[in-house]
């Protein structure tokens, strides 16, 4: 019996990507084998693929998020049981799913919320969990503050736009034009700033008042820091989780001691824990996000946005690619 799964023999981009035909993989103990439904793209995918946080033992199988069927449980797994469609959580053991079998540990499944699709299973775990863990767990969102998103078409910029309205909060959204203003304005944001068209600072200062931002929630990093700084609020939480552009900044020091703002360079893994980068996590702290976007979701108050989806296991690279490009426009999805 064998199992299509996709491998990497190098890590140079999705180019690298080659499905192959492998051996179906047994659960051990306290493990569980999924049959995925469909799979999410997320950036730590493109960063494995590339060794840009460490370099994965070649070859290595790939794809961090999943949502599927349960075919197999190991010993002394209880909870799960073949047939129970599933979820998985950001977790250092596991990362290899962009297969037709994947073995994962029992701990890093939650049963998939019956009011989600499997593409929206595949999609709202490792990008929600992002905004639940950053916005609320680390800068501590509170109703009625201001919340700066920039690359807000991004997957997790949707997801910060939805989130941060649905917690009570002013939500400016960012994009480099103004074509996708209608799109975000749907999904919660109070006000669109187009990057390439006008001010971001002015603008942001014309919305609050003069205040700022008490929260700037940056994926983007490169040219748009200087706009970013001069838009925070005295005191701002500026919680940086990306880098979509990753050209060299220049700061302006005098603003930034006048303005103090608190940068937090932010993943969920200083909360899951990952032995590979040394990061203990904190469990209580990631277990009460989990709990919170389960309830979320399985209640329907937080939608699952999604991009673009393809269809078939061969286009896991194309899926790749489309993120690799920026072009996915959301949360890119394949459903297999």
């Amino acid at each position: 019996m064998t199992s299509r799964t996709w491998r990497i023999h190098e890590t140079k981009g999705p180019k690298s990507l080659v499905l192959e035909t492998l051996p179906i993989p047994q659960p051990g103990p306290g493990e569980v084998r999924v049959k995925p439904k469909a799979v999410g793209m997320n950036r730590s995918d493109l960063l494995w693929i590339t060794a840009g946080f460490f370099t994965p033992a070649l070859p290595s199988r790939v794809g961090a998020e999943f949502c599927g069927i349960v075919d197999a449980v190991g010993e002394g797994v209880s909870g799960f049981k073949p047939g129970d469609r599933v979820s998985n959580l950001p977790h250092p053991l596991t990362y290899a799913h962009f297969a037709e079998h994947t073995i994962v540990a029992a701990e890093a499944l939650v049963h998939t919320p019956d009011c989600l699709s499997d593409a929206e299973g595949a999609s709202f775990i490792f990008t929600h969990l992002t905004q639940m863990l950053g916005l609320i767990e680390a800068a501590g969102l509170r109703p009625g503050m201001t919340v700066l998103v920039s690359g807000a078409t991004s997957a997790n910029g949707n997801s910060a736009v939805l989130l941060a309205k649905l917690m009570g909060a002013q939500v400016i959204a960012t994009s480099r034009s103004s074509a996708s203003r209608a799109r975000l304005m749907e999904l919660g944001a109070d006000a669109v700033v187009a990057t390439a068209e006008e001010s971001l600072s002015e603008r942001v200062a014309e919305i609050t008042g003069g205040k700022g931002a008490d929260i700037v929630y940056d994926c983007v990093g490169g040219s748009i820091t200087e706009e970013l700084l001069k838009s925070c609020a005295m005191n701002a939480y500026w919680l940086m989780f990306g880098y979509l552009d990753p050209s060299p900044v220049t700061i302006s020091w005098p603003l930034w001691f006048h303005k103090q703002p608190k940068l937090h360079i932010f993943s969920t893994l200083q909360y899951s824990g990952s032995a590979a980068m040394g990061m203990k996590g904190q469990p209580i702290a990631f277990n009460r996000a989990i709990e919170g976007l389960l309830a979320l979701v399985g209640s329907g108050k937080l939608a699952v946005p999604i991009g673009t989806v393809y269809d078939g296991i061969e286009k896991v690279q194309e899926a790749m690619q489309t993120m690799d490009a920026n072009a996915g426009g959301g949360k890119i999805v394949v459903t297999f």
